[in-house]
């Protein structure tokens, strides 16, 4: 359902920020086939964490 999924998401960008260089060409590569309906969802998650650490 979209709730997991946003939060799957949310944790794979968690482990990106952490990792950086090691997963940077897996993130490229695959962000294109990356549905803009993900991001429309996890957007407002995104704008509500930015205030909690």
């Amino acid at each position: 359902d979209d709730a997991s999924n946003v939060l799957v998401t949310l944790r794979l960008l968690r482990v990106l920020v952490r990792y950086p260089q090691q997963l940077r060409t897996i993130f490229e590569t695959n962000l294109l086939n990356l549905p803009t309906i993900a991001w429309k969802r996890l957007i407002p998650q995104l704008f509500s964490r930015l205030n909690h650490p």
